[in-house]
């Protein structure tokens, strides 16, 4: 019996040991979204959508949305969007995909000075304000002088950074997730049609692609226009760091996941109030 116990204690050590050392990279991950100004981002988020939503029906005049359709459509969108859910998907991806020394490496960098001044720039031009902010820069941009040497670091961050694509491919992915789950929602024999619909909206992808080229660099112009060309020069620097390499690259993933999860969510919603 003796035996047994000491053996179902070393069981219950190990297990233990095990679950700290799980519960001490779960919070390296969840310290670099909340340093990275990612979860702020997510917080965000819904209101970003809801707003862009009300704008976009008033810009087109659209009267076969009635005030409570509106309404409903944007608590649907909250509901799919919650900062919550969006967190824990994030976390978990970056676990999975992302090696801890990458991580803490990447922790590391948010937690110095110029990192966290990074990561609250971005949180600043994820909000409606800064959004707002980043428009008035777009139709105005002599107004924000930059010297030219800024400019390009900051065009480099972009291109090193794979933003274009990356915003492209989050966007194509969440227009399919939401197409194929109202289909799904409406009527499981609208779901043949999916690849037609596929198909369509990767027709799009040069069209968009230039769009973003465009919208993706001011965004970033504003955000960092800040930054002396030391800043860019060092940010550019970890950037192009084998860890800030693949700290870019998973959380465009990771966030690529978690919104086309959030717009399957959406897409379900919006079918079954058709």
């Amino acid at each position: 019996m003796k035996s047994v116990l000491r053996a179902v204690c070393c069981a219950l050590g190990l297990l233990n040991a095990g679950l700290i050392q799980a519960d001490e990279a779960s919070r390296i991950y969840l310290e670099l979204l909340h340093n990275s100004g990612m979860e702020a981002q997510y917080e965000q988020a819904s209101a970003l959508i809801v707003h862009n939503f009300r704008k976009e029906i008033n810009a087109r005049g659209q009267r076969s949305f009635t005030p409570q359709a509106v309404n409903e459509i944007g608590r649907e969108i909250h509901k799919a969007f919650s900062p919550g859910v969006m967190k824990a998907v994030t976390v978990a991806y970056l676990r999975g995909h992302l090696s801890e020394q990458d991580a803490r490496r990447a922790r590391d960098w948010t937690n110095a000075p110029l990192g966290s001044k990074i990561a609250h720039l971005d949180k600043h031009a994820g909000t409606v304000e800064g959004q707002a902010a980043i428009e008035k820069f777009a139709a105005s941009p002599d107004k924000n002088p930059m010297s030219k040497q800024q400019i390009q670091l900051i065009k480099g961050i972009a291109d090193d950074t794979h933003a274009v694509d990356r915003v492209l491919d989050i966007s194509l992915a969440i227009q399919k997730a939401v197409a194929a789950a109202a289909l799904a929602a409406s009527s499981r024999d609208n779901l043949a049609s999916l690849p037609a619909v596929f198909a369509k909206i990767d027709e799009r992808r040069d069209e968009l692609k230039g769009y973003f080229a465009k919208t993706v660099l001011i965004s970033f112009l504003y955000t960092y226009q800040s930054l002396t060309i030391d800043e860019l020069q060092r940010y550019s620097q970890f950037v192009n760091s084998p860890s800030g390499s693949n700290f870019h690259k998973t959380m465009f993933e990771a966030m690529r996941q978690a919104t086309t999860e959030a717009a399957l969510r959406l897409g379900l919603a919006l079918g079954k109030h058709r």
